[in-house]
């Protein structure tokens, strides 16, 4: 239990770093 807790904030985590880094290159283009 504990463990799919952590690899379910772990692929929030990233789903949230992917999502900030297309916008910074977005703003980039």
């Amino acid at each position: 239990l504990s463990q799919n807790h952590r690899i379910r904030e772990t692929r929030r985590t990233i789903a949230r770093l992917l999502t900030v880094w297309n916008e910074k290159r977005r703003q980039n283009a």
